[in-house]
């Protein structure tokens, strides 16, 4: 590193999102600085600054919804389910539904004096309507009309909690009203042959009032990862111990003025640098080793010593 040859050291490989999550944390402001500049629709990193003692998502500050999609062939459904009111919609693809409000009932009973029930926020009923589409284009579009809806009736902050199989873009792609909401990922995954057992049709709008409900328990475990971890409540990836020790080191490391370089893939990356080591392959190769207390014995390299020793 002091060699004349290194003529500087920089950062590789640091995403952007990263970035910001390290150096902003789950609250941020802009700088008091009067001469910073900044627009409406966007704002430079340097221009914001992290709030510690702020408190994250109080309780009841912020409403959600539950949005669920699975494919699977042919067939496609997907439901959303509105918390601040209680309405919803199930949209199916070449499939039909029994009655979804009295399977509610029936779910939300069985949890009645169960450990979950604190978490769930429930309206006494929920009104269903389902509908019966041709294509999965078809349902998106009715989908998106209902998203819309909500937005333009109901102002206040909303997030949208996510279950779903397909990738956050190719949802997005689909439903454009999911852009208007912050996203926040439910890491469960279903099954890839959901639509292969027998009566189905039945178990499917169970099990989406199920995840439904299971949902709150999540989210009130990724409020808890976002305030632990100060990191904001739609990046919680679904493996938060490798992420929260990842973080916790380059927050620990960038505080003492190094330099990061992030790997992409879940093993370090060291530049190539242990590929040219080659002296641990040659030291034990081909070797007998015996296990004596209090050493351990490499045979060829201390009969390699010993010849040389009296040569």
């Amino acid at each position: 590193m002091c060699a004349m040859r290194v003529e500087g050291i920089y950062e590789a490989q640091v995403p952007i999102e990263f970035r910001a999550i390290l150096e902003l944390g789950s609250c941020c402001k802009l700088k008091t600085d009067r001469s910073s500049t900044f627009t409406m629709t966007s704002v430079n990193l340097e221009q914001l600054e992290a709030v510690t003692d702020a408190e994250y998502l109080p309780e009841k500050s912020i409403r959600s919804a539950y949005y669920y999609e699975y494919r699977q062939d042919k067939f496609c459904v997907i439901a959303v389910i509105n918390t601040a009111a209680n309405d919803a919609i199930i949209v199916g693809v070449n499939m039909e539904f029994p009655n979804v409000t009295k399977i509610y009932d029936n779910e939300k009973a069985a949890l009645e004096g169960t450990a979950v029930t604190p978490l769930l926020e429930r309206k006494p009923t929920v009104n269903f309507n389902t509908f019966q589409c041709a294509t999965v284009k078809e349902a998106q579009n009715t989908v998106d009309k209902y998203l819309r809806a909500i937005r333009q009736v109901d102002t206040q902050p909303m997030f949208i909690a996510v279950h779903s199989n397909e990738q956050t873009s190719a949802l997005m792609k689909g439903v454009q009203s999911l852009k208007e909401f912050p996203l926040v990922r439910i890491h469960c995954p279903e099954p890839t042959n959901l639509f292969s057992a027998l009566d189905w049709q039945r178990n499917v709008p169970r099990r989406i009032i199920k995840h439904y409900f299971n949902s709150f328990v999540y989210l009130h475990d990724y409020v808890q990862y976002s305030r632990y971890l100060r990191i904001p409540l739609g990046n919680v990836p679904a493996d938060i111990s490798l992420f929260a020790a990842d973080l916790f080191y380059a927050r620990h490391l960038t505080k003492f003025g190094h330099v990061l370089w992030i790997s992409p893939l879940i093993r370090p990356d060291l530049g190539g640098k242990e590929l040219d080591d080659w002296r641990i392959g040659s030291d034990w190769n081909y070797s007998a080793v015996t296990d004596r207390p209090p050493a351990i014995v490499n045979h060829s390299r201390l009969s390699l010593s010993c010849s040389g020793f009296f040569d």
